[in-house]
């Protein structure tokens, strides 16, 4: 053999080495299994999460370890959704339990096995143990909702504090007055007012924080603005003018919940302006809007509600807390600053999207995305259907 030949064979006898080496060394499980699911190969990884090694296991179907059952809907589901044998990659999570019992979450990679005809051999399923990264998102949310608590006990406790202020002062003079022989009834107002106003908080902080549970019918968005316009209570100095898609369908929902919503934007936006101005309400079909909760939706189609105002704005400042609880640019007597993250709530809870932009000196305008169908309307409407069949 030539010193070229042999310097070739040395160098691919290295090539193979170093490929037994990564395979054997990488933090991550694999596991190769056939066409009929009888594992092939599990690296050093595997052998340690599936507690099982590549002796033992070499040449067994997956099928006749039960604690390895929910790998077969995975490698099933691939197939199923491969029907060109080319090569593709899935990204699934799951859980197998251990010999002890216990589940370990665990997330899946899975790609063809094929040759270099392009004919599929069989499956690499490429896998992690979930158990910390899983440990670490529960830490991270548990931090974010005892900061997020944090921050609604102290704007909670700045709300109730100023109408508590007022009724202690007005109970102050009342005694002092009764003592002088002289009227109260301006100090019982005041009690009244504040007493009223704290169940305000009171009612709004349980809103924001229960589960929001709709009553959706398929409703004419157009004909329910059209409808609700005239309940605004605006004064004769605001102009409500519409821009409107004739061609809308029917969505699903919750018209007291949705009036709500537009209410309190509309509202906003006349005592932005003062009272003064103009507030345009338009209707329009959008498709693949700026987020997409494809769990819950049956489309990409949304319709668009948008809410615009002629108004002094919002400072680039502000913008981007007005979803947060409890933040107000009005005065404290004036609103609880639940107004907002309720709306988005509600919206939310549609499915939907809501969103702000604004621009100091031009205008402010609120787009609330609805999708046209969700799984819930689906759902509902198949139990509708299935009362009138049995009628």
């Amino acid at each position: 053999m030539t010193p070229n030949g042999e310097g070739l064979a040395q160098q691919t006898i290295r090539v193979e080495a170093i490929n037994d080496y990564i395979l054997s060394s990488i933090a991550t499980g694999i596991l190769v299994v056939d066409l009929s699911s009888k594992v092939i190969y599990l690296n050093n990884e595997a052998e340690v999460i599936l507690e099982e090694t590549n002796e033992t296991m070499a040449g067994r179907s997956l099928l006749t370890v039960p604690r390895f059952f929910p790998l077969i809907p995975i490698i099933n589901d691939h197939r199923k959704n491969n029907p060109s044998l080319e090569v593709s990659r899935r990204q699934v999570e799951g859980k197998i339990k251990r010999k002890d019992g216990s589940e370990m979450p665990l997330g899946f990679t899975i790609t063809n096995l094929v040759n270099e005809v392009q004919v599929v051999l069989g499956y690499v399923i490429v896998f992690r143990d979930l158990s910390e990264i899983n440990k670490l998102k529960k830490l991270a949310k548990r931090s974010e909702t005892l900061a997020a608590l944090g921050t609604m006990a102290a704007g909670v406790a700045h709300e109730i504090r100023n109408p508590l202020h007022a009724i202690r002062a007005s109970v102050e003079l009342i005694k002092f007055k009764i003592a002088k022989g002289k009227p109260v009834d301006d100090y019982l107002d005041i009690i009244f007012r504040e007493v009223e106003r704290l169940n305000t908080i009171v009612e709004d902080i349980l809103t924001f924080s229960r589960d929001m549970r709709l009553n959706a019918r398929m409703t004419d968005i157009n004909k329910f603005l059209e409808v609700k316009s005239t309940m605004f209570g605006l004064p004769d100095t605001a102009q409500i003018v519409f821009e409107i898609d004739d061609e809308l369908p029917k969505i699903p929902i919750d018209t007291d919940r949705l009036f709500q919503v537009v209410l309190n934007i509309v509202r906003n936006a006349s005592e932005a302006m003062s009272g003064d101005g103009v507030i345009k309400l338009s209707t329009s079909l959008v498709s693949n809007p700026p987020f997409l909760d494809t769990r819950a939706i049956v489309s990409n189609e949304f319709v668009l509600i948008g809410i615009e105002d002629n108004g002094p704005g919002i400072s680039e400042e502000h913008i981007g807390h007005i979803f947060e609880p409890f933040f107000s640019k009005r005065k404290s007597s004036e609103g609880t600053g639940l107004g907002l993250p309720i709306c988005q709530k509600i919206v939310e809870a549609h499915y939907g999207y809501l969103d702000v932009s604004s621009e100091v000196g031009v205008g402010t305008r609120f787009n609330i995305y609805l999708p046209l169908r969700t799984l819930a309307a689906v759902e509902a409407d198949k139990k509708e259907d299935k009362i009138i069949a049995k009628a």
